[in-house]
């Protein structure tokens, strides 16, 4: 399960505030197990209160196609956040930003408030095989 969720940078919560936390004899077990299975993983281990306050960031950011092809806006600093591309498409960006190109995911890392990317996408062609048909 933690493999799924981290391979699309998604979001796994565990809570176990529903009841007295010693009132269940297992608890205590498996918190621990838990966060040793998460420990040597790269992991965001954050409260609920974070976790809002970065959805309120993220849904600040504004996201508009452009006439090559996508312009993001940061109006507030933000440490992660990820753009995952569908289709067949190469990307660049071409405003310096700490990110890096994972496939067809880009991953933004310590944005700074005011920021704008500006990412450049192209196309991929198709490719012939050896038999000559196009994939």
């Amino acid at each position: 399960m933690l493999l799924s969720v981290a391979s699309v940078n998604g979001l796994l919560t565990f809570n176990f505030s529903s009841s007295n936390f010693a009132d269940i004899p297992y608890n205590k077990e498996l918190f621990s197990y838990i966060l040793d299975e998460i420990k040597p993983k790269n992991v965001f281990a954050t409260t609920f209160m974070e976790i809002a306050e970065w959805w309120k960031k993220r849904e600040s950011v504004e996201i508009t196609e452009t006439e090559n092809g996508v312009s993001v806006y940061f109006p507030d600093k933000i440490e992660k956040f990820s753009l995952s591309l569908k289709g067949k498409y190469e990307m660049t960006k071409t405003v310096d930003v700490d990110s890096k190109i994972e496939g067809s995911m880009l991953v933004f890392t310590n944005v700074l408030p005011n920021t704008r990317v500006n990412i450049i996408l192209r196309k991929m062609k198709k490719k012939k095989n050896p038999e000559g048909l196009v994939s």
